[in-house]
């Protein structure tokens, strides 16, 4: 799981078995802060997700095809100036790269639209 805002931040992979059960996971999504009144690095988590998460050591397993699911408050915000950007589609076509069978976007706000992904 990545949190994600001015930066983004790991907050565990696919391998660490505290959270493979649903309350587990529950739990730890509710320890999450909010920080809406922030940037959203859509692209930062994206980055990280790719490195991280759907690689060997992030726990992925080849033989399973790979889901992605987005939770945001909004269209990402990274520019071409800041630190670490790279633009979405750029992002989204690395990740094809790892198999992402599936890329759900359930947006927290009402202005965004899938397209912004």
């Amino acid at each position: 799981m990545i949190s994600f805002n001015n930066d983004a931040e790991l907050l565990f992979n696919f391998k660490d078995d505290r959270y493979h059960t649903e309350n587990q996971l529950k739990e730890r999504i509710k320890e999450i802060p909010l920080k809406l009144e922030l940037k959203t690095r859509t692209d930062l988590a994206l980055t990280l997700a790719k490195e991280k998460l759907f690689s060997v050591e992030g726990g992925d397993r080849p033989d399973v095809p790979n889901a992605l699911i987005i939770f945001t408050d909004g269209k990402s915000t990274g520019k071409p100036k800041d630190k670490g950007y790279v633009p979405i589609p750029e992002t989204v076509e690395t990740l094809t790269k790892v198999r992402i069978h599936r890329s759900i976007h359930p947006s927290i706000h009402p202005s965004i639209h899938p397209s912004n992904f």
